[in-house]
């Protein structure tokens, strides 16, 4: 009987010891299982903590934006922007530094934290957009006109006016076609049966209405005035630019065909100008009278010019001639030759100009349009391709389907949205960048 109560005392003890083995592995999974549920809750909460800081310091930026377009375009100055949010808060550095002509590269450094837990977002090359970004923008037009058959815009497109399209010569020409965003304020399109405009990257109808109020022609003067390189014309000006030079004429600076170095990256700008001027009458008798040029300015370059420059005339420029790079930027897209034409009132087409004109520039007329001189007049002339965009007040014809005058072949160029002519005007409420990291 001994024997036996001994060997149970040694079942149970056994029994006990697998028991309490048991626990105490049961009591490590338990107290592991807990660990890692707690390490888990930590790395989640240490990223809401991070996604938190990273939307401070986005707010950061956005409070940054908002700093930069409450200056409407003008110089920006350097400065640091905080504030707080919930549990968290954010400080963003605004860092500008002048590229002269071509106005300022602004960074933004921002950081946000939440707990001790931070995030940064660094935006490189924030900046005003320049009227540059448009192929085509007008706010009226002269006469009710219409989208032709075989339009092409490879360029973003604004219109306070409705879009109307033609169902015209379709056969032959194909649809008008829009490569990049449009807009319209009105919120319908016009289209005759089977006129089926194509737009590649949508079309927004409804749209705010803009206007050209920062196209500031005084401060373009004062550039032309006192910048390094800058040219002020008192009077009318025939230009035509050849490579790294132009030929001037101009009364006030007794210039006739004058060789002149091509200002670089600067503003060659035309006031009006009056003057007395003494002539003789029928009777061979010395008279003098009073003559006013309104600043007009006739350009051409049919050799290419090599540089970037902006023309301003206070009146109209007329087109007599092709206007063409030195480095085609169709052929070389590392091209770096730029025009800006801005004008007053009009930029024309003269009828001295010839068929199938090529025009390299983006073009701005602020109180007026661009146009194309007796476009329902004579024979078709061919195809009139710009190179660049247009912003204008009111759209002008440059032909018709009859057809006379001629076809557009409207192409962006895009390399100016980043690098626009010499001072050339900002809109005033559209940022762009280079880069946003974070």
């Amino acid at each position: 009987m001994k024997d036996k109560s001994h060997s149970n005392r040694v079942r149970e003890g056994a029994t006990l010891l697998v028991v309490m083995l048991v626990m105490v592995i049961c009591m490590a999974a338990v107290s592991s299982v807990m660990f890692c549920i707690g390490s888990q809750m930590q790395r989640s909460w240490k990223q809401v903590q991070l996604e938190q800081a990273f939307y401070l310091a986005e707010a950061g930026v956005e409070h940054a934006a908002a700093y930069v377009l409450s200056v409407g375009g003008g110089l920006v100055e350097s400065t640091t922007i905080s504030g707080t949010i919930g549990e968290g808060r954010y400080e963003t550095q605004v860092v500008a530094s002048d590229l002269g002509w071509n106005g300022q590269a602004i960074e933004v450094r921002s950081r946000g934290v939440v707990k001790g837990v931070s995030r940064d977002v660094q935006v490189r090359g924030l900046r005003n957009m320049s009227w540059a970004r448009y192929a085509l923008w007008y706010d009226r037009e002269a006469l009710s006109l219409v989208i032709a058959a075989g339009d092409r815009f490879r360029g973003q497109v604004y219109s306070r006016p409705q879009l109307r399209f033609t169902n015209k010569n379709i056969a032959t020409q194909g649809q008008a076609r829009f490569y990049e965003r449009v807009w319209t304020v009105p919120t319908s399109i016009q289209r005759d049966s089977g006129a089926n405009p194509v737009f590649d990257k949508g079309l927004i109808t409804g749209a705010e209405v803009q206007s050209m109020a920062s196209v500031d022609l005084t401060a373009l003067k004062a550039v032309a005035q006192h910048t390094a390189g800058g040219l002020l014309l008192k009077g009318d000006a025939t230009i035509e630019l050849r490579g790294t030079t132009m030929l001037v004429t101009n009364v006030e600076r007794e210039w006739e065909n004058q060789v002149v170095a091509i200002p670089t990256n600067s503003v060659v700008y035309a006031e009006p100008y009056t003057y007395t001027e003494m002539y003789y009458d029928r009777y061979n008798r010395r008279q003098y009278r009073t003559v006013t040029e309104p600043g007009n300015i006739e350009i051409a370059a049919p050799q290419g010019f090599s540089g970037s420059l902006t023309l301003v005339s206070e009146n109209n420029i007329s087109i007599v001639n092709h206007v063409r790079y030195g480095q085609d930027p169709l052929v070389n897209p590392a091209s770096r030759d730029s025009l800006g034409l801005i004008a007053k009132k009009n930029v024309v087409v003269e009828t001295s100009a010839p068929n199938n004109l090529d025009v390299y520039a983006h073009i701005i007329c602020r109180d007026g349009g661009f146009g194309v001189k007796d476009y329902d007049r004579g024979s078709f002339r061919g195809t009139l391709k710009v190179v660049g965009g247009i912003a204008n007040l009111i759209r002008n014809a440059v032909g018709t389907t009859s057809p006379s005058g001629y076809l557009k072949n409207y192409i962006f160029d895009s390399r100016l949205t980043r690098n626009p002519p010499p001072f050339y005007p900002r809109l005033p409420d559209r940022l762009q960048w280079d880069t946003w990291e974070g």
